[in-house]
């Protein structure tokens, strides 16, 4: 995230407006399945999890109930499927601006944020 400071207003020595930039991943527009997708993570996921499980965690699996083995699925392949995720946010870059206005005072000799316009 990067932070632009464009303006500052003083209204006195212990109040001051401030416009700022925000710049930042637009998480909106970003499309993860498509990026799931495209990347075949799913068969990927699949593959790594049995390459990863013992003979004997395989048979636990495919005996627990549908829930439960989910979760375990969830727990061995979050950590990967993360790592895929932020891999293509950072490839693709997709950004957002904000323009948002600060409004700060002076207390005890510091400036700190009191409100957000």
């Amino acid at each position: 995230m990067e932070y632009k400071i464009n303006e500052i207003n003083y209204l006195s020595d212990k109040k001051a407006n401030v416009i700022t930039e925000l710049k930042g991943i637009d998480f909106e527009r970003l499309d993860v399945e498509k990026i799931l997708d495209e990347k075949n993570v799913d068969n990927k996921l699949i593959k790594e999890l049995f390459s990863n499980l013992s003979k004997e965690e395989m048979v636990e699996i495919f005996q627990m109930d549908e829930t439960e083995a989910e979760e375990i699925v969830i727990k061995k392949f979050l950590p990967h499927l993360i790592e895929v995720i932020l891999e293509e946010i950072d490839r693709v870059k997709t950004y957002r601006v904000d323009k948002i206005e600060l409004e700060l005072d002076k207390i005890n000799g510091k400036w700190e944020i009191t409100k957000e316009n």
